[in-house]
Parts: structure tokens; C-alpha cells; sequence
């Protein structure tokens, strides 16, 4: 899911304004990357792939899983880290 759709999910929980954001798969493409799957990313910058094990499982849930927490924080940190280094040129 890109950030647009989980930006537009939130807005129809509670309204705010979305600012400060960065769409990932299209800043990456300011860097001559093509790819733009999170778990690619993470190899052509980071060097290493990201399990996707838990994204298709039931984030509606009333409790999340362990998995899907580790999951979650993941995708977090490597969005971070994969933005954090084409920044920073390293």
C-alpha cells in the first residue's frame, strides 16, 4: 500500500492535514531507481531484503500479533533508513 492510500484510510478515521509526508516510491525515482517495491529498495540501497511474510494478514484485527508489530516497525526503520541514506549520499 503506498502512502496515499494509508493517508487517505487515516483521513477517514479523523481529519487532519496530512503534511510532511514523502512518497517513497517516487522520491527514490529523483535518484535514477526504478524500483520502488519496499523490499527491493531495501536491497539495491541497504543490502539486505525485508521479510513481507506478514503483509497480507488481518491488520484489522483487535490485536495485533507480535509479527505484525515487529512487521510494522520494520517497514517503518527501513523507509527511514532507505530516505536517511539517498539524503545523505552514503
Amino acid at each position: 500500500m503506498a502512502i496515499h492510500d494509508d493517508l487517505r484510510f487515516l483521513a477517514g478515521i479523523r481529519k487532519f492535514n496530512p503534511d510532511g509526508f514523502i512518497d517513497l516510491q517516487k522520491f527514490v525515482k529523483e535518484f535514477g531507481i526504478k524500483s520502488s517495491g519496499l523490499r527491493k529498495l531495501a536491497a539495491i540501497i541497504l543490502g539486505f531484503r525485508i521479510s513481507k511474510s506478514q503483509q497480507i494478514t488481518d491488520w484489522e484485527a483487535d490485536e495485533l500479533t507480535e509479527a505484525q508489530i515487529i512487521y510494522a516497525a520494520t517497514d517503518a526503520w527501513v523507509c527511514y533508513e532507505i530516505y536517511s541514506r539517498l539524503i545523505n549520499g552514503k
